[in-house]
């Protein structure tokens, strides 16, 4: 489920920022065989304690077994994570010491991951192309964004303009991170992505 719940069905949850992360999130459960999980988009990364006030309180909520919370470190993984802990503390749940664990309380699990993963800076975008990093098209992109710089034009970010100028090289154009990873374009199999995998299947 990736829209506002009226009650809670499953006994796992996994909240994430937006449509991207759901779409993402949806390819890698199924790559992975990973099953169980009821999604929730919460609409943007300030809206986490919003929506876990909002879910405490729906039928069913008293019956979830793991809550998992996946959101990006932007430049600021510790800061990233302290804000999310603030929010499970805002509904009186007890959070993991260390981003990217698992804490066990009262037989429920709940998880914070902080992409990219690694404690480091960065954002779904980033864990994306690292998982193509062996591409071969990784080369030219790195020369045009050399050219680009060149030129007096630095991209705001620019995690998200080289992936979608990696999007860009596949066979059929998408412009969605998300809609990429249901097509297949990042690889799932790649070791950058198995600290996460790993902590999805854990929780």
């Amino acid at each position: 489920m990736t829209l506002k719940p009226k009650e809670i069905t499953s006994e796992k949850l996994l909240l994430v920022e937006g449509k991207d992360e759901v779409n993402f999130f949806e390819a890698l459960l199924d790559k992975a065989g990973i099953e169980g999980f009821e999604m929730i988009n919460v609409e943007g990364k300030g809206n986490f304690t919003q929506h876990l006030k909002m879910l405490c309180l729906l039928t069913g909520f008293e019956r979830v077994k793991t809550l998992v919370i996946i959101r990006d470190a932007d430049n600021n993984p510790d800061a990233a994570f302290a804000s999310v802990k603030n929010a499970l503390h805002a509904i009186h749940l007890h959070a993991p010491n260390r981003q990217n664990e698992l804490k066990e309380h009262l037989g429920r699990k709940v998880g914070i991951f902080i992409m990219p993963g690694n404690f480091e800076k960065g954002m779904l975008e980033d864990l994306c192309m690292s998982s193509v990093s062996d591409d071969p098209v990784i080369e030219c992109i790195e020369k045009f964004f050399e050219c680009v710089k060149g030129k007096g034009c630095i991209p705001k970010n620019l995690a998200k303009a080289k992936a979608h100028v990696f999007l860009a090289s596949r066979p059929e154009l998408v412009t969605s991170i998300g809609v990429a990873a249901k097509k297949g374009y990042w690889n799932f199999t790649h070791p950058s992505l198995q600290s996460l995998i790993h902590f999805l299947r854990e929780a």
